[in-house]
């Protein structure tokens, strides 16, 4: 896998809050005019839309935050437009089922999170995206697992 380290340059915007005056939206971009960046504040923490792209524009990740915790829905995706990841945040914690994706498409890993830690059955896939094998996990802990 080849990285590739960009700078974005960056140029602020400031969206005025009637009721506060204190939300500003932050954008960055890459050196070729595309955008790299859209995070929202309030009294500079992050509240809002949170937005990151790969150099070229394409979508890395986009979440929201409350209050500085990502809260909602988060998805990730590789530089190619492919899924990595999707799942949901509930005050900072990671909630209910998640989805992991590899770079060609396949399924990776799929199962559900409590309170931050892996919680309930997860299934592993191999390489071929058929499910390899079973885990039990209690509160981060797995308990159990079983080939399939």
């Amino acid at each position: 896998m080849n990285t590739r380290i960009a700078v974005a340059r960056a140029l602020f915007v400031g969206v005025v809050c009637a009721a506060c005056d204190r939300t500003t939206v932050r954008r960055t971009f890459w050196g070729d005019d595309s955008p790299a960046s859209v995070i929202e504040y309030d009294g500079g923490v992050l509240h809002g839309a949170f937005v990151l792209h790969h150099p070229g524009g394409q979508l890395r990740e986009r979440a929201r935050y409350e209050h500085g915790l990502r809260h909602g829905a988060y998805t990730a995706w590789y530089p190619d437009g492919t899924r990595l990841v999707t799942g949901e945040y509930a005050h900072g914690l990671r909630v209910g089922p998640w989805q992991e994706w590899a770079e060609d498409g396949l399924p990776r890993a799929a199962g559900s999170y409590r309170a931050g830690d892996k919680d309930g059955v997860w299934i592993v896939y191999d390489e071929t995206g058929r499910p390899a094998r079973e885990e039990t996990w209690e509160a981060g802990t797995r308990v159990q697992w079983r080939a399939l």
